[in-house]
């Protein structure tokens, strides 16, 4: 049977989009570019296999932390919380 494609999504906050907009401004446009990719992998391929792959970790129960690598560095990344069968991210303050 084939995995779901998990679906990431902005909390219902009313600033989200523009807090992840301005966090995606913060970052260097090569760190943007890496942590979309973790983004859009993880989504295709679901949480066990970014863990796997380091591209993430699971902090606690139901609350992971998306790590793009850039250079042998491990760059700041945001926290994606799976509400139901959401998968919400919390962009970093």
């Amino acid at each position: 049977m084939k995995k779901k494609k998990l679906t990431f999504e902005l909390d219902n906050n009313p600033n989200s989009k523009d807090e992840f907009i301005a966090f995606l401004n913060s970052l260097a446009a090569k760190d943007i570019a890496k942590l979309m990719a973790v983004i859009k992998k993880t989504e295709k391929f679901g949480f066990e296999t970014a863990i796997h792959m380091k591209w993430a970790t699971e902090i606690e129960e139901n609350l992971f932390e998306l790590k793009p690598k850039v250079d042998h560095n491990i760059q700041r990344g945001i926290y994606v919380q799976t509400i139901d069968s959401r998968y919400v991210i919390k962009t970093p303050k």
